[in-house]
């Protein structure tokens, strides 16, 4: 059975859109991969792990794009990382507005359950949610997995110490939390 982590997208895989101004990534022509990330999963790959993404999409559930936009900018992700053989083993979004009060929007567990259910038998105790905000620390901590806090995205190193969850480690990006936490 290979490994399993679990990443968070915007902020972590491409770039923070709030970095550019605006709340989402629209259109796949917005969709800006961080410079390390190729690198990044392609050691996680290199070292046999199962790769999903989890996320929170609720710019669909507002009406701001739609399903489809969501479906092409995904289309267009594992695309480019396929050119560079990276295959991503699954990708999970929350796609309500958070007034709907369901049971797939971080921090609560649904989409990282449903994948770990498909791993039965794997402990816990190695895996982790690879993220960029306070919510996604409380979603690891709530589905009682570590979490590493990346940096660059919508957190920065002095928001750590206001964090009501703190994550069980702090990265620089992708990169450095998968050399120097995951696979040390």
């Amino acid at each position: 059975m290979n490994n399993l982590i679990f990443l968070d997208r915007d902020g972590i895989i491409n770039e923070e859109p709030s970095n550019f101004g605006f709340d989402y990534i629209i259109d796949a022509k917005f969709f800006k991969f961080y410079p390390r990330v190729f690198s990044a999963l392609e050691l996680l790959v290199e070292s046999n792990y199962d790769i999903y993404i989890i996320s929170n999409q609720a710019g669909v559930g507002k009406g701001v794009f739609s399903q489809d936009a969501l479906d092409k900018i995904t289309e267009y992700m594992l695309g480019e990382l396929s050119k560079r053989n990276i295959t991503i083993k699954g990708v999970r979004y929350c796609t309500h507005s958070s007034d709907e009060n369901c049971d797939c929007r971080k921090p609560k567990t649904k989409l990282f359950k449903d994948v770990y259910a498909d791993y039965v038998g794997m402990n816990k105790e190695n895996l982790f949610f690879i993220t960029d905000q306070q919510r996604d620390v409380e979603a690891a901590l709530n589905f009682k997995i570590k979490s590493i806090l990346a940096l660059g995205g919508k957190s920065k190193i002095e928001d750590v110490f206001s964090f009501k969850s703190k994550p069980d480690y702090v990265a620089v990006d992708l990169y450095d939390a998968v050399k120097n936490v995951v696979l040390k």
